[in-house]
């Protein structure tokens, strides 16, 4: 999902997408944001799903051990997009 703001386009990722973008299932996603091993929500959009931007997202996974821990080469690419 995307928003323009002022001529900026973010992208908002849902704990779904989160789990597309690292290679992992959405059941794992949800588990870390009730564990609290997410970023803070950033938004919360229609029926209180919780987003964050792509960059929170990636800027995270990157820098977080535990998450490089556990995703693949094909994913640790694609946090590099």
């Amino acid at each position: 999902m995307s928003i323009t703001m002022s001529n900026t386009d973010i992208k908002l990722m849902s704990v779904k997408e989160i789990a597309e973008l690292l290679g992992l299932d959405r059941a794992t996603i949800a588990t870390w944001k009730h564990q609290d091993k997410l970023p803070a929500v950033e938004w919360h959009v229609a029926g209180g799903v919780p987003v964050w931007t792509d960059k929170t997202i990636k800027s995270w996974a990157s820098q977080d051990g535990f998450v490089q821990s556990r995703i693949n080469t094909r994913a640790k690419t694609r946090l590099s997009k």
